[in-house]
């Protein structure tokens, strides 16, 4: 008896444990989850670093200026002696001065590039954009998970009930079998039988705890909290799904992040061909520049004069070893790997759907059947505890009454997880989460 006090006040305690965690919605997981995950974090600072660089390549627009200064100190100067007179002393005449000081400023502006600027403009757009969906893409496998642990978390606690309750009905059991032994109705075996099996039982919830605290873990985790500081709120129940297979094909084929993205790559190797295209095409630009400096009168060398330029520079490359054609070819080829890779997604996706269509079925026969096996098992058991109080059946047949309904209750919560799982790998599927919009 004191071994089981002692099983009750763990029990007790561990309940009390649950009890003081917060109980949590789907929707404020998901929240936590998309504010404390890592990697989406990762994904958001990518894309910053992906509009910076289409700021970047908008600025090829804008006209560069330079501004180049120097001094010069010179040791010796040339200097040359001459006279004026006979009788007048030479006179000395030095070219330029010790302390030379220039300042230039350059401005040169792209005028025609060829389309070079706007297409890495382009370029740098869609480059945005694919960081984009990665993102989005990173936010739907998040989501995911989350609902994943979520109800893997109730699917936890409802097994713990069941086992609980199992524990209790064992216990009604031995107090059955501990009156009727005391009346000496039934031999010291079936005493023992039923005391071990209580032990089994105790043994059983424990391991029903573990799991139930180690889903609890992956909740946190998935999260950003702390272990044991949360636990879902609600149960787990069967909600019914109709799908249409064709729809949601067409669905996934459209929303599918990795699809638009194998969009974006092509539309990316299409402007890159155009900037290879046009590797050995003139560039024209406007060059100026402005300056000041002193050393350029030799009759004042102290003095600073300005001077300015302008004019339009043009650059041709005449042959470039054929790197733009063959740039382009290798583009080429990229384009139809593209392609490929698009049709082999396309089939993966398909079958995803066919496959959690399938699965979404077999759970929904399964839970249909088991529902109505737990109240046959259910009114077996009642019948068999009656009959075992009166004495007219043995303890296995009560023992295998009560454990026939604790199979069937599992089965048929595991048939409701394992639905649960199906429809979250049909939403990953197509990349819509829609039929958990009321709770999310």
């Amino acid at each position: 008896m004191k071994v089981k006090y002692l099983f009750l006040f763990i029990v007790f305690i561990g309940v009390s444990r649950t009890a003081a965690q917060d109980k949590w919605a789907l929707s404020e997981c998901l929240r936590a989850a998309y504010q404390a995950n890592h990697l989406l974090k990762a994904v958001t600072y990518q894309e910053q670093q992906a509009r910076m660089q289409l700021n970047i390549s908008k600025a090829q627009r804008m006209p560069v200026v330079n501004m180049l200064s120097g001094y010069t100190r010179i040791g010796r100067l040339t200097t040359i002696e001459f006279s004026t007179s006979p009788d007048a002393p030479p006179r000395k005449l030095t070219f330029g001065t010790p302390n030379r000081m220039n300042l230039d400023v350059r401005l040169q502006m792209p005028l025609f590039t060829w389309q070079r600027i706007k297409n890495s403009i382009t370029l740098a757009t869609l480059g945005l954009q694919m960081n984009s969906l990665e993102k989005e893409k990173q936010k739907l496998s998040l989501t995911a998970q989350v609902l994943q642990a979520y109800y893997g978390a109730l699917f936890g606690k409802k097994i713990l009930e069941l086992t609980r309750q199992n524990v209790q009905r064992t216990e009604e059991y031995l107090n059955i079998t501990q009156r009727r032994y005391a009346a000496g109705q039934l031999p010291k075996l079936e005493l023992l039988r039923a005391r071990v099996k209580l032990k089994n039982e105790q043994s059983r919830l424990q391991s029903a705890r573990a799991e139930y605290e180690k889903s609890l873990a992956f909740l946190a985790r998935v999260t950003g909290k702390s272990p044991g500081s949360i636990e879902p709120d609600g149960q787990i129940k069967f909600v019914p799904l109709t799908v249409d297979e064709h729809e949601y094909v067409q669905r996934a084929l459209e929303k599918r992040p990795e699809l638009r993205q194998l969009h974006g790559q092509k539309a990316m190797l299409a402007t890159q061909q155009k900037i290879a295209g046009a590797g050995n095409k003139p560039n024209l630009g406007l060059v100026s520049s402005y300056s000041v400096m002193n050393g350029f009168d030799p009759m004042n060398p102290e003095k600073f004069y300005t001077n300015y330029n302008i004019g339009l520079q043009l650059s041709w490359p005449l042959f470039d070893g054929f790197k733009a054609r063959f740039q382009a070819q290798g583009l080429y080829y990229n384009q139809k790997a593209l392609e490929e890779q698009t049709k082999e997604i396309e089939e993966n996706i398909k079958l995803q759907i066919r496959q959690a269509l399938i699965s979404l079925k077999q759970a929904t026969q399964k839970i249909e059947s088991q529902k109505a096996n737990i109240e046959l098992a259910s009114e077996a058991l009642s019948l068999a505890q009656k009959q075992y109080n009166q004495g007219v059946i043995s303890s296995l047949d009560l023992l295998d009454a009560q454990k026939a309904l604790l199979q069937t209750e599992m089965a048929y919560w595991q048939a409701v997880f394992s639905h649960i799982l199906a429809k979250i790998e049909l939403c990953k599927a197509t990349a819509n989460f829609s039929v958990f919009e009321d709770q999310m």
